[in-house]
């Protein structure tokens, strides 16, 4: 099978507008093979538009998806995440708030039925759900190293799946969970975002880590994992560490905080990684600083500086500085008293 074949389908990088920019979406579905593939073309154009920065054709795309007809569980979480990220980055709380919700049930629904189908005692639904993923591979213009009509016939079914969820459904499923936790703690449902937080890490890490455990046997940085599954479990700690901050739980969102850096020590293998390991440690050592902790929250701050200079984003340096020097500030003032 072919490596990183979902993760390549979804993290495709901006530039890949370009052949977008000169079709419309109607041009789109009237050159696809099915109205599913359409669907799918649709989707993921959507999407390589948000990516870009291009929000009124991200939307535009995004809407003929969603008129597009097709029913099918796999287009419909991801479609419900899409339009629920868009609505909560434009702030609309209230209308993100059902769509998130519902995208959470689906992905929930829609992972059972991958795990079930994949049992070694189920090959028809196997192949009933592998053929679900095709259009998606179609749409992507992805060539399988397999025959589509042995898919079809049953054969590789069930490696399409695995390689489905543990490189995009387990990624995805995270990514909505997450968003829908932090909607939830600005709208003050704290103890439902907690609750989502700790459903999904533990879903995620005994279904996609080694060994698989409960997370209480085992602590997540001391597993092996993949990098879409770092992902996955990294947005889920930040989630759930500012669930906390939200319930002014500050040492349990330090803890959160510093679990999520503790992913990627060690693990970071390029600047979106090392990003990630400083924007978590960032915000711990702004929870240690609610703490009064001063000392280590400073520590924390000169590691990030440094961290953030290294990889020339000036910009989060220059504010972990001011963050810096206001705790220097605040333990200057702590001395006095």
């Amino acid at each position: 099978m072919v490596p990183e074949l979902f993760s390549r389908i979804f993290e495709r990088p901006s530039s890949d507008i370009n052949a977008l920019m000169f079709l419309t979406p109607d041009q789109v579905k009237a050159a696809a093979s099915s109205p599913e593939v359409g669907a799918w073309r649709l989707l993921l154009g959507s999407m390589a538009f948000r990516r870009a920065g291009e929000r009124s054709s991200a939307n535009d795309w995004l809407n003929h998806a969603s008129q597009s007809g097709v029913t099918d569980d796999v287009f419909k979480a991801e479609l419900l995440a899409e339009a629920g990220n868009g609505l909560y980055s434009s702030d609309r709380l209230r209308e993100a708030f059902d769509i998130l919700n519902s995208a959470h049930a689906v992905w929930r629904d829609v992972c059972g039925e991958a795990a079930d189908a994949s049992a070694p005692s189920n090959p028809k639904a196997a192949t009933d759900f592998a053929r679900r993923l095709l259009p998606l591979l179609e749409a992507a213009a992805v060539t399988l190293p397999v025959n589509m009509a042995e898919v079809h016939g049953g054969k590789h079914a069930v490696p399409i799946i695995r390689k489905w969820l543990e490189e995009r459904a387990v990624v995805a499923r995270a990514e909505n969970a997450a968003t829908f936790v932090r909607l939830l703690s600005k709208v003050g449902q704290i103890a439902d975002a907690q609750s989502i937080c700790v459903e999904e890490t533990e879903w995620a890490a005994q279904h996609f880590t080694s060994p698989a455990v409960p997370l209480a046997k085992r602590a997540i940085e001391e597993r092996n994992m993949s990098a879409p599954v770092r992902r996955a479990l990294y947005g889920l700690l930040l989630g759930q560490g500012e669930a906390s901050l939200a319930a002014n739980e500050y040492a349990e969102s330090a803890a959160a905080f510093g679990r999520a850096a503790a992913i990627y020590d060690g693990n970071a293998n390029d600047y979106n990684d090392v990003n990630r390991l400083l924007r978590a440690k960032f915000n711990q050592a702004n929870s240690l600083l609610r703490l009064d902790r001063f000392a280590e929250a400073i520590g924390i701050y000169e590691l990030c500086e440094h961290g953030f200079n290294s990889i020339g984003d000036d910009a989060a340096a220059q504010r972990v500085a001011h963050a810096k020097l206001f705790a220097r500030t605040k333990m200057a003032d702590s001395d006095e008293s």
